[in-house]
């Protein structure tokens, strides 16, 4: 598996939500995106009412083509990533949008996030830049230990593998 959490996270929420769903991609429509959790529209709608310059996170986690992520793999894995990502805050205080993607002939699981905590409305950063390599390795750790797969990772500057599922 591999993490990757995008450099993008200023301006409008169409640009991060369209491109997540758009069917005009190679493949796409052949193997059309699939909404896991969360809504697009209202994803979208969010972001576009912050007015801090930094609005959103978004990333993917994506596995290699001979490996076989199950939708309930795929439920563990986005409740591991959420658990840490928001760790302290509750459902309702946060949003999250997860698409699945099969159009270039390997899993992936595509996030985007708000970047606000909807009861105080303060501003917050699911996967900060300090601190990204560990808290992605805790994500690694924590999935690869839900889906029984060796959690030996490898960590690079901007992103993080793990060691194919067996």
């Amino acid at each position: 598996m591999y993490i990757k959490v995008f450099p993008h996270g200023k301006g409008n929420g169409r640009s991060p939500t369209q491109y997540l769903v758009r069917l005009d991609y190679p493949n796409r429509k052949e193997n059309p995106p699939v909404v896991l959790r969360g809504d697009v529209d209202k994803t979208q709608q969010i972001i576009d009412s912050l007015s801090t310059q930094w609005k959103f996170t978004a990333g993917v986690l994506s596995w290699h083509p001979d490996d076989a992520v199950s939708p309930e793999k795929e439920q563990e894995i986005m409740d591991a990533f959420e658990n840490l990502a928001f760790a302290g805050l509750e459902q309702d205080q946060r949003n999250i949008l997860w698409v699945h993607h099969s159009h270039a002939k390997h899993h992936e699981l595509h996030f985007v996030i708000p970047r606000v905590e909807f009861i105080g409305a303060r501003h917050i950063i699911p996967v900060p830049l300090a601190g990204r390599n560990l808290l992605m390795s805790c994500v690694i750790i924590s999935i690869s230990k839900k889906i029984g797969q060796d959690p030996m990772t490898q960590i690079g500057q901007d992103c993080i593998c793990l060691n194919r599922l067996t």
